[in-house]
């Protein structure tokens, strides 16, 4: 029987491949590159062992957590739960063809276990004991929120799908047309991104992806919305960012693909930007998706590497 192997942080989702070796760390040259500061520079190693991985501790500052526990190595069952530093993540194990939706509980049978854990923590008086359900109940309430994930985010960058994108614009454009917030909508695309692949691999190629959305990931607020609009393009939605500022984000991010992806895969990509922002003579959301599109368009025959705002 065939799986497929990832990591995830919440924020993103790495494919593991079987047979392969992979370092976590801050350091860029790592190949799960953690940019937060509690993770060592290199922190730990997966290794391939049979039919499934090891995680081992390189001597890290503040070591590695399974299920709970501190441990120096171990192999991963699916579903096990990691904290590396402050950060959260989870190794998962599907059947290669089957929905990996299919593998996870019901909400309905997550409600009704956690709420089973809240009465066996008040029916239980032993503080030893009530310390052991309080760690579980927190592994459970990180495995939901990972489960929860699955069913809005893209499987290759972590980032939101284009199902929830459009959810969230609809929803933010019936906020903006209520309470007349400002709204922005940031469209990018790799460039010459099918020239990666020919030159270096599809599996390349999910590389360059996985970084650039990390980066976007990573320096965007907590209350805009990166998405994975389709291929290798990527939207963000900017609530509450006024049309200058949306500007100054996108060139923000153009600035950091440029110089960190070549220190992480070691070639130069760079990204050209649309930046669109709510205006009055726009009758649904397809219209600020058009305008960000057609300066995303300017960008690119403009020479790329760029950013035009309407």
């Amino acid at each position: 029987m065939k799986f497929n192997y990832y990591l995830n942080t919440g924020k993103r989702r790495f494919r593991l491949r079987s047979g392969e070796t992979y370092t976590i760390g801050r350091n860029p040259d790592n190949d799960i590159f953690i940019t937060d500061t509690t993770v060592s520079r290199t922190h730990a190693r997966l290794s391939w062992d049979q039919d499934t991985f090891i995680i081992e501790d390189l001597n890290s500052t503040n070591g590695i957590f399974l299920n709970g526990s501190k441990i120096s190595s171990a192999r991963l069952n699916s579903k096990d739960s990691l904290r590396i530093g402050r950060i959260e993540l989870q190794f998962t194990m599907t059947r290669v063809g089957v929905d990996v939706m299919e593998e996870t509980i019901s909400p309905e049978d997550s409600i009704i276990l956690e709420n089973r854990i809240n009465e066996l923590m008040r029916e239980v008086h032993d503080p030893l004991l009530k310390e052991r359900f309080s760690e579980i109940k927190r592994l459970f309430s990180a495995k939901k929120r990972n489960l929860s994930d699955l069913a809005y985010r893209d499987t290759l960058t972590g980032l939101y799908n284009r199902r929830s994108f459009e959810k969230k614009l609809a929803d933010e454009w019936k906020r903006r047309k209520r309470y007349r917030r400002p709204l922005g909508l940031i469209m990018i695309d790799i460039d010459h991104f099918k020239e990666v692949n020919d030159t270096y691999g599809h599996q390349k190629g999910d590389s360059v992806l996985q970084t650039v959305a990390g980066i976007i990931n990573d320096n965007v607020r907590s209350s805009d919305f990166p998405c994975r609009y389709g291929g290798e393009e990527i939207a963000i939605i900017l609530s509450e960012t006024l049309p200058e500022n949306a500007g100054k984000v996108a060139e923000k991010l153009r600035l950091l693909v440029e110089t960190q992806v070549k220190e992480i895969e070691g070639i130069l990509v760079t990204i050209s930007l649309g930046v669109s922002s709510y205006a009055d003579n726009m009758n649904d959301p397809g219209d600020i998706i058009k305008a960000a599109d057609s300066c995303l368009y300017k960008a690119k025959d403009a020479g790329r590497n760029r950013v035009v705002v309407s």
